[in-house]
């Protein structure tokens, strides 16, 4: 964040994981964030993956 690289993408992956971690569930972090609980899913999947 400090080197201004990180694109849109990888903010909210890293913040639905951010989420995921303190609710432990995908659901509460959707209905949270207002995304569907797939899309979710996948941008943990994502973060997981960096």
């Amino acid at each position: 964040i400090e080197s201004g690289e990180l694109d849109a993408q990888n903010l909210i992956a890293g913040y639905c994981t951010l989420l995921y971690k303190r609710y432990g569930t995908f659901e509460d972090v959707a209905r949270r964030i207002n995304l569907d609980r797939r899309t979710v899913k996948k941008y943990i999947g994502e973060w997981e993956k960096t």
